[in-house]
């Protein structure tokens, strides 16, 4: 049995929308060069991987002659299978809403390892004094 190959998340189907939009003007390299962004990027986001902003959208509802809101709801209507309304309700219902992106600072600091932290930094991180029944606490004249 062939696979279903149907955008499923709404990412999905607007980033597959706003590339069969944009074909007669070249499709993803139309879309790259626009958006200043790597032809891959635009493909992972026809696919639903990556979401596009409102600004993204707009530059592109310009560029190709609509509105933002025409494709909006074009995409809400296909999401849905009904109307607009019904695309939103069916967000809404599904808690679909797209993870914000980790900020740089938040990324580093997930991954700095205690010789990078200053002091106060690592005063609430267990450390093996602080779970460890045979060390006890701290060595005498460590505190």
């Amino acid at each position: 049995m062939a696979e279903d190959k149907t955008p499923k998340s709404f990412d999905a189907i607007l980033g597959s929308l706003i590339m069969s939009l944009s074909r007669d003007q070249g499709g993803r390299q139309f879309l790259a060069d626009l958006l200043g962004y790597n032809p891959k990027t635009i493909s992972r986001r026809s696919v639903g991987d990556g979401e596009y902003t409102v600004r993204e959208l707009n530059i592109v509802a310009n560029k190709i002659g609509m509105t933002a809101e025409e494709i909006l709801n074009l995409a809400l209507r296909k999401y849905s299978g009904g109307t607009a309304a019904e695309g939103v309700h069916k967000l809404v219902a599904e808690d679909t809403v797209s993870e914000a992106p980790t900020n740089l600072a938040a990324h580093r600091k997930s991954k700095m390892t205690p010789k990078d932290m200053s002091d106060p930094d690592q005063e609430g991180i267990p450390n093996a004094a602080d779970s460890d029944p045979d060390i006890g606490g701290d060595e005498p004249g460590t505190a």
